[in-house]
């Protein structure tokens, strides 16, 4: 578990131990990030992103400001300008899967 803002007791309380962000990615097989964009920086720059481990998959459904590199692949239902301008590069890669974030609508 990462979270900066949980103080080590609480989360001793909980059963769980507490690393830090790189440490999280480098042993992660799926990273899930759930936090708001707080900065400018991105939670995950490409020096983060370049420890992930071959065959790790990242799930960015919270803020696309959170994560900033390159992957092999991705599926995106969130960008850093929303709606993503229209020349963007991503709208036009093919390993790259994209929604307008309407799957909650029937």
């Amino acid at each position: 578990m990462h979270d900066p803002f949980v103080p080590h007791e609480m989360a001793d309380e909980a059963g769980v131990h507490p690393v830090t962000l790189a440490d999280l990615v480098a042993q992660s097989d799926i990273i899930l990030p759930h936090a708001p964009a707080t900065s400018d920086a991105p939670l995950m720059d490409a020096g983060c992103l370049a420890t992930l481990k071959r065959g790790a998959v990242l799930i960015n459904a919270a803020r696309g400001a959170l994560v900033d590199g390159r992957l092999p692949g991705a599926g995106l239902d969130v960008f850093r300008q929303e709606p993503p301008d229209p020349s963007n590069p991503l709208l036009g890669m093919a390993n790259v899967f994209l929604s307008d974030r309407t799957a909650w609508y029937p």
